[in-house]
């Protein structure tokens, strides 16, 4: 099988675009809503992390590889949470974790097409307590971490 590269020149260079924040302190339950403010900036390659309002800002157009993986322990039996990340308010992705006196961690992955000035964030669905939702530890690192980059314009 032959591919035929010639359909594949691009006119386009696209920048380099990347971020990745965490938590540095833990969130205790946060309710419906809550919007993550990740203040713990390690690469903003392109500056569409903004730690103000805790949305990366797409700084172009393009197809985006975005993750959010998080660390949660709950207090007592049958605790909820639901998580989901919104591109500029609508839902497009979530987590649904449902535990019982113990700790979780998960995470959920979006590959979107964003146009320059869409807002992506995480924010609380749903949730009944207790739990807490882990920041960075001194001994392991960060527990609960935005990230993204920029695939091809």
């Amino acid at each position: 099988m032959s591919i035929d590269y010639k359909n594949c020149h691009r006119d386009t260079i696209c920048p380099t675009v990347a971020f990745r924040s965490q938590l540095t302190k833990n969130i205790n339950n946060p309710s419906a809503g809550f919007h993550f403010v990740f203040d713990d900036v390690k690469l903003n390659i392109g500056n569409g992390y903004n730690t103000h309002h805790g949305a990366f800002v797409a700084p172009v157009s393009g197809i985006y590889f975005l993750n959010f993986r998080f660390t949660i322990s709950a207090g007592t039996s049958s605790s909820l949470i639901r998580l989901v990340m919104k591109i500029n308010g609508e839902l497009v992705s979530h987590t649904m974790s449902a535990f019982e006196s113990h700790i979780v961690a998960d995470s959920f992955t979006n590959i979107n097409h964003l146009n320059a000035g869409d807002d992506v964030w995480i924010e609380v669905k749903e949730s009944n307590y207790p739990f807490v939702i882990y920041g960075d530890q001194a001994t392991v690192g960060p527990h609960s971490v935005f990230e993204g980059f920029l695939i091809t314009c």
